[in-house]
């Protein structure tokens, strides 16, 4: 799986902040790993410099391997992290949906447990052996 990180101009793009996001988005993706090929985020200002309101966004792009178009989430907030943090829960539960509806999710069988009838539980605890049900008497 592949990662990308651009920014526009206006916001100062380090190798640190990039090596946080990247880690972010692998360790909340990583469920689907075997089924991405390219993950790309986005991170712009949209102001340009101004503040006070919201305005840094983060968009998430997400290209899997069975899936035709790539899935798309973003986020708006007062700082980079919080909109990375968003944008992630979003392409998170967009993933879980669409690969859960095409049956794409690695699932973990759960153990069934077993089940014994209530007579041959009596019938053991009494020491006695229980009778065949399918049994029949032909005279």
């Amino acid at each position: 799986m592949k990662m990308l990180v651009n920014s526009d101009s206006s916001i100062a793009m380090d190798a640190e902040l990039a090596k946080n996001i990247v880690g972010e988005a692998a360790k909340i993706l990583d469920r689907f790993s075997d089924r991405l090929t390219r993950v790309e985020i986005h991170l712009s200002d949209i102001d340009r410099g101004r503040t006070g309101k919201v305005d840094k966004r983060c968009l998430v792009e997400v290209r899997a391997t069975q899936m035709k178009q790539p899935l798309v989430a973003s986020a708006q907030t007062k700082e980079i992290t919080t909109s990375v943090n968003q944008a992630m829960g979003k392409i998170f539960r967009a993933l879980n949906t669409s690969l859960g509806k095409r049956g794409l999710l690695r699932t973990v069988a759960k153990p069934v447990p077993i089940r014994v009838p209530a007579t041959a539980a009596r019938a053991k605890k009494a020491g006695l052996a229980a009778k065949p049900a399918s049994a029949k008497k032909t005279a």
